[in-house]
């Protein structure tokens, strides 16, 4: 297996001088690939720092307790991820001074295997494709999640996490790869034919040229991708 993503500064930020508020984190050890993207909420104070910090407290927390969360029951795996990451975020708001509610993130992540069980993790604004061996057409694992309003998305400290956050799990025999872009990248994605119908089983080579066409585009918000690449040969 594996993984490669990138994040990038939208237009919108270039434009004010405001970093890149998207970020994601890696681990590849141990039979494991887990890949963790997220995107800070522009409107809060704390979104980027949010973002840093649960991109990488979902990755640790599942590589450090996949087997577990695979087979205990979904309503208690889904709590410890919960509390893992609001306690982790309450302790880092009361250690900086900074309120709960500007601690405010999208996530949208996945870890697979080497026996290719899958556990998938979504809240708030993103997509997460897959794209199986000989299908150019994605499957979609998880769509973006609104509330009433279409401006409104579930963040981190918005919205009770054990309802929101988006858990599955499942085995795969077959190969191929696991797209995950935040909606900076998405909307533009949809739009980009000649790449989103692609197969992307080369996948290191489509993933370069999905950001070349996302740099050329240059979408407001900030954008990223990531792929997870299992039981695939590049072309």
């Amino acid at each position: 297996m594996r993984c490669s993503a990138f994040a990038r500064t939208g237009y919108y930020h270039k434009e004010n001088v405001i970093p890149c508020e998207d970020y994601y984190s890696i681990v590849e050890e141990g039979g494991l690939s887990i890949l963790a993207i997220c995107d800070g909420a522009g409107n809060k104070k704390g979104g980027a720092v949010a973002a840093k910090l649960v991109s990488k407290i979902v990755v640790d927390y599942l590589y450090e307790n996949f087997e577990r969360l695979y087979v205990m029951n979904s309503s208690g795996a889904k709590r410890r991820i919960v509390q893992k990451i609001d306690n982790c975020l309450k302790e880092y708001g009361k250690k900086e001074g900074v309120t709960d509610k500007e601690l405010a993130c999208t996530i949208i992540a996945i870890a697979i295997d080497e026996n290719q069980r899958c556990i998938c993790l979504h809240l708030g604004d993103g997509v997460i494709l897959q794209y199986r061996k000989n299908q150019d057409v994605p499957r979609v694992i998880s769509s973006p999640m609104n509330g009433l309003n279409s401006k409104f998305t579930f963040l981190t400290m918005n919205c009770d996490l054990n309802q929101y956050l988006q858990f599955y799990r499942w085995k795969e025999d077959i190969s191929g790869i696991f797209l995950l872009m935040t909606d900076g990248a998405q909307g533009y994605f949809t739009k980009m034919k000649d790449v989103s119908k692609e197969s992307f089983l080369d996948a290191m080579s489509k993933l370069d040229k999905l950001q070349t066409c996302l740099d050329v585009n240059y979408p407001v918000d900030d954008y990223s991708c990531g792929i997870i690449c299992y039981n695939c040969t590049e072309e």
